[in-house]
């Protein structure tokens, strides 16, 4: 029996990390993000957050909807609905408007299941380009050393 809609499921992904890849670091993304591989560090996206089975996160967790099938280590916050499945591990506190569990996840934290989350997703994501870094720094020091 099959317990979560695949029409529920986000195709497009902003950002994978696929299996044999590691991240040591935050990531911040404005859509959807899907984690295949190791991330140690916070995941904020505007958009839902997909682990795989093979995907292991070490880090706090705020998205738009989140689905568990590996293992977290950290507190998870999501506006809309957390689905654990049967593969998923999760220690950490759950807050969530909707938690889906399936037989055999496995979860061991503190849940606030509230009908009207008001949690806010804030990321720096800046859609302009970075002012480019300056080439040469003029330094006084050297002005005496030219006119020698």
């Amino acid at each position: 029996m099959q317990m979560f809609s695949k029409k529920e499921v986000t195709t497009s992904f902003d950002l994978v990390i696929g299996p044999n890849s590691m991240v040591n670091g935050n990531l911040e993304s404005e859509a959807s993000v899907r984690i295949d591989g190791t991330v140690i560090g916070n995941i904020t996206a505007k958009g839902n957050v997909i682990l795989s089975e093979r995907g292991r996160i070490e880090g706090n967790i705020i998205c738009d909807n989140l689905e568990i099938h590996g293992q977290c280590t950290g507190n998870v916050k999501s506006k809309g609905r957390i689905d654990l499945t049967k593969s998923s591990k999760l220690f950490g506190d759950i807050v969530c408007m909707t938690l889906n569990t399936e037989t055999g996840a496995k979860f061991e934290g503190n849940c606030r299941v509230l009908p009207e989350t008001n949690i806010e997703i804030v990321t720096q994501v800046s859609h302009e380009a970075p002012a480019p870094e300056p080439y040469a720094v003029y330094n006084e020091e050297f002005d005496d050393v030219a006119n020698m």
